[in-house]
């Protein structure tokens, strides 16, 4: 069997992965799948290491935080379990750009991608300093390292076993 990527780009690529999904779930917003293998999207017309896609495209502006946060905490933990690739991830950064892009047009305000990492990377930080939120990234991106599609249901469960109490709290 021929493997598209090596087996530490797999963990990082698993690390990053699991983080977004993560948060997106604490976030409140439903994760459909998370993978840790390349594949090309079409929507970005290129090829992605990994994806947590979310159900659905319908963003609710009120959770722009959990939103934001989600986004940043890939690079965060990649970085935090020792990848080598712990820089920021373009196409993490272009979906910063574009959610701000939606935020400035909707609230007529001038937010910077760059000012947006700066006031919520440190806020994302804590959340994967959490010994219960890193258990959950680390078991879902052990999961991804295993399997090649980690279905919603299972991220949910993953992360309510770990996170249930700082999912009822809104952490």
């Amino acid at each position: 069997m021929i493997s598209l990527m090596s087996t530490d780009d797999r963990k990082s690529t698993s690390y990053h992965e699991a983080a977004h999904a993560v948060f997106n779930e604490l976030a409140g917003i439903p994760v459909r799948f998370v993978t840790a293998l390349p594949f090309y999207d079409d929507a970005r017309h290129g090829w992605v290491r990994g994806v947590a896609m979310p159900v659905g495209e319908v963003f609710d502006f009120k959770n722009a935080g959990g939103y934001i946060q989600g986004i940043l905490a890939g690079d965060l933990a990649q970085k935090k379990a020792g990848s080598i690739h712990a820089e920021k991830t373009d196409s993490d950064q272009g979906q910063l750009e574009r959610f701000i892009a939606q935020v400035n047009t909707k609230f007529g305000t001038a937010f910077t991608a760059e000012q947006t990492y700066l006031e919520f990377a440190p806020h994302a930080q804590r959340k994967l300093d959490d010994p219960i939120a890193w258990a959950a990234i680390e078991a879902l991106a052990a999961r991804l390292q295993e399997v090649e599609v980690v279905q919603g249901d299972e991220v949910r469960e993953i992360t309510a076993r770990y996170c249930e109490a700082a999912k009822a709290a809104g952490a």
